[in-house]
């Protein structure tokens, strides 16, 4: 099987490029050559022979061989400083990934949260565009380079291929999760998304838009019912569940809220950097893949 022109979904990236708690390759290379300079400075200021003027003095042969081996290490890690290491999260997504690619199977079970997203995301691009008091449609083109693909929702510019803002919808499950996106910092799942369909597209700025609209009713129904069953199933009769009614559908439509607070939006400026980076991490996740494959092929072989 071959995973050397595999492209990775904007989705992905953010696990791919997740930070490792072990140092880079380049930061180990930078602290070598630094103790390698150190090392050897010392080495320079020192006595070089005893009182004698003969023997070489123990500590400068102890410093020397430091030195040597400092150089060596030094040597060895410029030659692999520019080679990533990929982070456990990164690894457990690849593996995620490879199960998927040769089973077939799909790791992306649908959720409550999912659902709705993907139900209302007209909704919400039609709540941006009122907003915004500028139309934007949904795109359906489906977009890829040499390493990613991916589909933006809607763009500004000349055409999907020539954007220069890319907006990304993402629908809020209620209130409280539309409100708490305001106390923490932006997804790196979410940073890297826009940062995918900025570089597909071509445009330099992006942003992940929350939008607060309303649930579509059947999982309103089903959030009523979950509720039910957890509070006894009482009648529909009774006050009980009527109040349950009343509470669930005000907490999941939001008709009464000012649209234009309905929108939180946090922008992503492109940085031509980030292709760079991108294209390294998407050949390690190509070898790592690759190196997966063999591995797991020679021992179900065994």
């Amino acid at each position: 099987m071959d995973f050397s022109k595999l492209l990775f979904r904007c989705s992905s990236l953010g696990y791919l490029l997740s930070e490792t708690r072990e140092k880079s390759n380049y930061q180990k290379w930078l602290d070598a050559k630094a103790n390698y300079s150190k090392l050897l400075d010392e080495k320079n200021n020192m006595q070089q022979f005893n009182k004698d003027g003969k023997t070489l003095s123990l500590n400068f042969k102890k410093k020397n061989d430091a030195v040597i081996a400092a150089g060596k290490l030094e040597t060895e890690l410029y030659a692999v400083k520019d080679e990533i290491i990929l982070s456990e999260s990164a690894k457990t997504h690849l593996i995620d990934l490879y199960v998927s690619i040769t089973t077939g199977r799909n790791t992306d079970i649908e959720n409550k949260y999912m659902r709705k997203g993907n139900e209302v995301e007209e909704d919400a691009i039609t709540l941006y565009s009122r907003i915004k008091k500028q139309m934007f449609r949904k795109n359906e083109e489906h977009l890829k380079n040499e390493y990613i693909m991916g589909t933006p929702d809607t763009w500004i510019g000349e055409s999907i291929h020539k954007s220069i803002f890319v907006p990304d919808m993402k629908s809020s499950w209620d209130l409280y999760t539309f409100y708490r996106t305001y106390t923490k910092e932006l997804s790196k799942i979410y940073f890297w998304q826009s940062i995918g369909y900025q570089w597909l597209t071509g445009a330099k700025k992006g942003s992940i838009a929350y939008c607060l609209v309303n649930t579509p009713q059947p999982l309103i129904d089903a959030e009523i019912r979950r509720i039910w069953y957890k509070i006894g199933q009482p009648t529909e009769n009774s006050e009980i569940f009527q109040d349950l009614v009343k509470e669930t559908t005000a907490s999941m439509t939001y008709d009464d809220i000012d649209y234009r607070k309905r929108l939180l939006e946090y922008f992503v400026d492109w940085q031509d950097e980030y292709a760079d980076k991108i294209i390294k991490y998407v050949k390690a996740g190509r070898l790592y893949l690759a190196q997966i494959h063999e591995e797991l092929t020679l021992k179900q072989s065994s």
